[in-house]
């Protein structure tokens, strides 16, 4: 006896990628560094929109820059709701919002005696984390990252993001020169005056780098 088996596969294409959007910007994406595993803090009803497609930046960024990424926001400053309510409201609909990546990592440093009162909806660690995921050719929330990691003197995971950065933004000064001030920070100083001088040789204007090596001998 045979059996026939008959499938149908009907693909509409718009909704597929919605899904495979949705399912690269999910917020399960590991710990904070506390160990805590990152939370799903989605507030915004539209996205999520990868921040490096102009066309989507040029359909879909205005409305949310205009009432959630303001300039006082910004700046830090309440302005239509919470600083805290308006970068959750554009990194859920844009995960890779450069200036709202930014934003986070500030907050996160300027603001850290307020933090237990205000804090952020998730760490910035989770909003760069679920960056990175997102948009996996984004160099730009790469270097974001690595810088945040710095700062946090994580300085390991930061140095593999910074590779991973220069594969995506090759002879780039400004990750150079971060770079180069990582490798300072790690006692690597031959190597971090290698990039320090390649910052420079692409057109970096800080020699505040090299004035640091000089003085350590190098």
């Amino acid at each position: 006896m045979k059996y026939f088996v008959i499938v149908v596969i009907v693909v509409i294409a718009p909704f597929s990628e919605f899904v495979y959007a949705l399912d690269k910007a999910r917020w399960n994406v590991g710990v904070d560094l506390l160990g805590i595993p990152c939370m799903d803090h989605d507030t915004a009803p539209v996205g999520p929109y990868d921040y490096t497609d102009k066309s989507l930046r040029s359909k879909h960024l205005g409305i949310v820059e205009a009432y959630h990424f303001t300039d006082k926001i910004k700046r830090l400053q309440n302005d239509k709701g919470s600083v805290q309510d308006n970068l959750n409201y554009t990194l859920s609909a844009w995960p890779n919002h450069h200036g709202a990546l930014k934003a986070v990592s500030n907050y996160h440093f300027l603001y850290s005696k307020k933090m237990k009162e205000h804090p952020l909806f998730t760490p910035a660690e989770c909003y760069l984390k679920r960056a990175i995921n997102f948009s996996r050719s984004d160099g730009v929330s790469y270097l974001l990252y690595a810088r945040f990691l710095t700062k946090m003197k994580q300085y390991k995971e930061a140095d593999k993001l910074y590779n991973r950065t220069m594969e995506l933004l090759p002879d780039n000064p400004v990750v150079l020169y971060n770079y180069g001030s990582l490798l300072f920070k790690m006692k690597e100083f031959k190597k971090a005056k290698e990039y320090a001088e390649l910052a420079k040789k692409h057109g970096h204007p800080y020699k505040k780098l090299l004035g640091m090596l000089k003085k350590k001998g190098y």
